[in-house]
């Protein structure tokens, strides 16, 4: 009792199609999760990089502390300020 040809061929073209749809929809699911990763990824390079600027807005509109202020003194210059 042998198979004929035209069986096999159609088993094997019904296997390799079934295989196909698996792998497509495997693929069509690997690319839109890149996608959707990808866009996440952009929303959060702008979202952090929109704090940085704001950050460095912060910093350089920071008030200044006077000169004077910056000036090293002794423990005897600190208790005499004082009297």
């Amino acid at each position: 009792m042998s198979i004929p040809a035209t069986v096999i061929a159609a088993l094997i073209g019904a296997v390799v199609a079934i295989l196909g749809f698996v792998l497509n929809d495997a693929f069509a699911r690997y690319r839109a999760r890149a996608e959707w990763t990808r866009e996440q990824l952009h929303a959060t390079t702008k979202k952090l990089q929109e704090h940085q600027r704001h950050m460095k807005r912060e910093v350089l509109n920071a008030p200044r502390l006077p000169q004077e202020s910056m000036r090293v003194i002794d423990a005897q210059q600190f208790i005499d300020s004082y009297d």
